[in-house]
């Protein structure tokens, strides 16, 4: 007999009743054993305590060296305003600067260089939710910033997603074990298991990071 609930997974029940069988009916046990299928997922949420804001410091102008020149000079002042705000420089992480031909589309559709594009990703990481608020509204002023985002996360999110798993785990094992017991059967080895999870940063608007887990066994 199979038993299933909703999902792909399973867990093996042993029957209770004592197994009357010849030795070569016992060799291949397998035949005595039912299958019950269970899925089961678990999240969790926590208070972000580390703050990821990314975005590109963009300036065009036709003369290559210009452009260069302009995006020197807009990073410098990104870094002035980091300073002012007590930022450390362990905290941001400056991307190499790379140059592209800025390219834009005419009315007949023909595609035109009009110069050039120079840009330098930037990545800042804060634990401080107030520093983080300060440092987005200064960027906001700033007209050569592009790709703007801020996102919450958890420094230690590694090991509390490793929690959750384990969480999971138990919650899809109790879960078998009620299924086998109501149909006088006890849980017996893990044939099959599969599963996933992950860490749901947010924006900067939301103070929360959810943590899911989603486990099928057999």
């Amino acid at each position: 007999m199979r038993l299933s609930h909703e999902g792909n997974a399973a867990k093996q029940a042993e029957s209770t009743e004592p197994a009357k069988a010849s030795a070569s009916e016992l060799t291949n046990s397998r035949d005595s054993w039912n299958v019950i299928s269970l899925s089961t997922s678990e999240e969790e949420m926590f208070v972000a305590d580390e703050y990821k804001i990314t975005f590109k410091i963009v300036q065009k102008q036709k003369e290559k060296s210009r452009a260069f020149a302009l995006l020197n000079e807009s990073r410098e002042k990104v870094l002035s305003m980091l300073k002012e705000l007590n930022v450390d420089k362990s905290s941001y992480d400056l991307r190499s600067m790379r140059i592209s031909n800025d390219i834009e589309r005419r009315r007949d559709g023909k595609r035109v260089k009009v110069g050039y594009e120079a840009e330098q990703e930037v990545e800042i990481k804060l634990a401080n939710k107030s520093l983080s608020d300060a440092v987005e509204r200064k960027l906001a002023t700033l007209d050569f910033i592009d790709d703007f985002e801020t996102v919450g996360g958890l420094k230690n999110a590694d090991s509390l997603e490793v929690e959750t798993i384990k969480r999971t785990c138990k919650k899809v094992l109790k879960q078998a074990d009620v299924y086998a017991k109501s149909v006088g059967a006890k849980v017996g080895k893990v044939l099959a298991a599969e599963g996933n999870s992950n860490v749901n940063e947010r924006n900067s608007y939301s103070d929360s990071v959810g943590i899911n887990a989603r486990l099928n066994v057999s």
